[in-house]
Order: structure tokens, then sequence, then C-alpha cells
């Protein structure tokens, strides 16, 4: 019936977006217990008191440039890790049969790969973001040429058997 068919197209769109939303959370969940994203300090652990003097001043600017450069690090590792954990979602979104799932891994990856980008869009160089979104995309495009082909297979076309017409008979003179 017509509410059967509502039902399961509202709990596969349900069973996609949790995938959505839990895939992208376990990788930066994973990317931060694997390679522990580095703490901003805090300007209140460096002044004990109400008037600062240039030594505390120094040390936390000293802090703030460690900090700096340990973020920017582990931003490039921490693109390359969600944008291959994109990819590896697209190619197993693209490759599952059941709607679902591959719905949920294709959001998944558009998620994650998004998630990579928001954070560390300051701090990683122009090319490596370039060609990472030149793959997404073709990767993407692929997708859909796929998945178009897995609903609507190519029919081979029927062979017609045409006769051959006989050549003309010569004419007797």
């Amino acid at each position: 019936t017509f509410m059967e068919k509502v039902f399961h197209a509202l709990s596969n769109l349900g069973i996609a977006l949790l995938i959505a939303i839990s895939i992208p959370t376990l990788v930066h969940l994973g990317g931060n217990i694997i390679m522990k994203q580095p703490s901003h300090p805090s300007y209140r652990d460096y002044v004990a008191t109400q008037s600062q003097t240039l030594q505390e001043r120094n040390e936390y600017n000293k802090a703030r440039q460690t900090y700096k450069e340990e973020y920017k690090a582990w931003s490039n590792k921490y693109f390359y890790v969600s944008l291959i954990s994109a990819l590896i979602c697209v190619v197993l979104g693209m490759f599952l049969t059941i709607s679902s799932l591959s719905l949920g891994f294709i959001f998944a990856a558009i998620f994650t790969a998004i998630s990579g980008y928001i954070q560390t869009w300051m701090y990683v160089q122009a090319l490596p973001k370039f060609i990472a979104l030149l793959i997404m995309l073709a990767l993407l495009i692929i997708c859909v040429i796929f998945q178009h082909h897995k609903r609507n297979p190519v029919k081979p076309k029927k062979k017609t058997i045409t006769r051959k017409k006989k050549a003309p008979a010569k004419k007797k003179k």
C-alpha cells in the first residue's frame, strides 16, 4: 500500500542519515584519538596576577606560536585522513546494492570531506585542496553514472536479420 511505501522510504532515509552523521563523527573522534589535536594555551595559565609582566606575555606568545605550528601539522594530517575516509565512503557507496546504505555512505563522504575542509581550511595549502576537490568531484560524477547504469542497464540491441538483395539478373541479348 501507499503508507507502507512511504514508511519504507522514510526508514531508508533515516538509516542513510544515521550513517551520514555517524561516519564523519567517527572520523573526527578517531582522528583526535590517533593524532592528538593540540590544545590552545589558556591565557590564565600564563598570567598569575592582573598586572602581567613582559616575561609572562612572552611566555604566552611563545606558547601560542608553538600551538599554531602544532595545529598546522595536525591540520595537514587530519585533512588527508578525512579525505581518504571520504574517498572510501564514496567507493563503498558506489558498490553497495542496498539503497539506504549506498545513500548513507555517499552523504557520509560529503559530510566527512566538508568537515575536513572546515577544520583545516586555513592551514592546508591551496594545491592539495584543489586536487582533493577535483578527485572528489570526479568520484561523485562517476558514482552518479555508475548508479544510473546500475538502475537502468543498457539493453543490448536486437539483431535484425536482413536479407541480401539479389543482384539483378543480367539481361540476355
